[in-house]
Protein backbone atom coordinates (compact mmCIF):
# COMPACT_ATOMS: atom_id res chain seq x y z
CA UNK A 1 0.00 0.00 0.00
CA UNK A 2 1.38 3.22 -0.56
CA UNK A 3 -0.32 6.75 -0.47
CA UNK A 4 0.60 10.23 -0.81
CA UNK A 5 0.32 13.08 2.24
CA UNK A 6 -1.70 15.60 0.37
CA UNK A 7 -0.34 19.59 0.45
CA UNK A 8 -3.18 21.48 1.62
CA UNK A 9 -7.14 20.77 2.23
CA UNK A 10 -7.98 21.62 -1.54
CA UNK A 11 -5.90 17.89 -2.58
CA UNK A 12 -7.00 14.65 -1.90
CA UNK A 13 -3.82 13.02 -3.11
CA UNK A 14 -3.77 9.19 -4.34
CA UNK A 15 -3.28 6.04 -2.72
CA UNK A 16 -2.40 2.64 -4.47
CA UNK A 17 -3.35 -0.94 -3.21
CA UNK A 18 -1.73 -4.36 -4.81
CA UNK A 19 -3.09 -7.80 -3.80
CA UNK A 20 -1.63 -11.21 -4.52
CA UNK A 21 -3.02 -14.07 -2.70
CA UNK A 22 -2.53 -18.17 -3.67
CA UNK A 23 -4.11 -21.11 -1.76
CA UNK A 24 -2.67 -24.96 -1.33
CA UNK A 25 -5.39 -26.04 -4.21
CA UNK A 26 -2.99 -23.42 -6.72
CA UNK A 27 -5.85 -21.02 -6.85
CA UNK A 28 -3.77 -17.63 -7.08
CA UNK A 29 -5.20 -14.07 -7.60
CA UNK A 30 -3.72 -10.80 -8.03
CA UNK A 31 -5.32 -6.78 -8.15
CA UNK A 32 -4.43 -3.78 -8.23
CA UNK A 33 -6.47 -0.54 -7.17
CA UNK A 34 -6.04 3.13 -7.46
CA UNK A 35 -7.85 5.67 -5.92
CA UNK A 36 -6.71 9.70 -7.43
CA UNK A 37 -8.31 12.66 -5.49
CA UNK A 38 -9.81 14.77 -7.97
CA UNK A 39 -10.29 17.65 -4.94
CA UNK A 40 -10.83 17.48 -1.17
CA UNK A 41 -14.05 15.96 -1.38
CA UNK A 42 -14.00 14.22 -4.31
CA UNK A 43 -12.28 10.50 -5.53
CA UNK A 44 -11.95 8.55 -8.77
CA UNK A 45 -11.34 4.48 -8.30
CA UNK A 46 -9.84 2.25 -10.64
CA UNK A 47 -9.20 -1.63 -10.19
CA UNK A 48 -8.29 -4.24 -12.44
CA UNK A 49 -7.53 -7.86 -11.57
CA UNK A 50 -6.95 -11.18 -12.27
CA UNK A 51 -8.30 -15.02 -10.37
CA UNK A 52 -7.34 -18.57 -11.63
CA UNK A 53 -8.09 -22.01 -10.23
CA UNK A 54 -6.82 -25.29 -11.88
CA UNK A 55 -9.33 -27.23 -13.96
CA UNK A 56 -9.18 -30.18 -11.46
CA UNK A 57 -10.76 -27.79 -8.74
CA UNK A 58 -13.19 -25.53 -10.29
CA UNK A 59 -11.68 -24.44 -13.80
CA UNK A 60 -11.72 -20.54 -13.00
CA UNK A 61 -10.30 -18.26 -15.02
CA UNK A 62 -11.68 -14.34 -14.02
CA UNK A 63 -10.54 -11.23 -14.36
CA UNK A 64 -12.59 -7.87 -12.55
CA UNK A 65 -12.11 -4.38 -13.82
CA UNK A 66 -14.06 -1.30 -11.55
CA UNK A 67 -13.97 2.41 -12.02
CA UNK A 68 -16.08 4.57 -9.54
CA UNK A 69 -16.56 8.24 -8.47
CA UNK A 70 -16.86 8.97 -4.60
CA UNK A 71 -18.26 12.56 -3.60
CA UNK A 72 -18.75 13.89 -0.43
CA UNK A 73 -21.22 17.32 0.43
CA UNK A 74 -21.17 19.06 3.78
CA UNK A 75 -23.81 16.21 5.34
CA UNK A 76 -23.88 13.35 2.44
CA UNK A 77 -22.29 11.50 -0.46
CA UNK A 78 -22.61 8.99 -2.78
CA UNK A 79 -20.30 6.54 -4.81
CA UNK A 80 -21.29 5.12 -7.84
CA UNK A 81 -19.00 2.01 -9.59
CA UNK A 82 -19.57 0.33 -12.71
CA UNK A 83 -17.64 -2.85 -12.76
CA UNK A 84 -17.81 -6.00 -15.35
CA UNK A 85 -16.09 -9.17 -14.17
CA UNK A 86 -16.43 -12.82 -15.82
CA UNK A 87 -15.63 -16.45 -15.98
CA UNK A 88 -14.01 -17.25 -18.71
CA UNK A 89 -13.58 -21.03 -17.82
CA UNK A 90 -10.60 -22.77 -19.36
CA UNK A 91 -12.09 -26.08 -20.27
Amino acid sequence: MAQSTPLDEDRAGWMLGLNAQADEHDGRSLYATSYVGVGSRTWLTFVGGQSSSPIESTDIEAGTLLVGIDHRFDNVGFTLEAERWGDSGRG
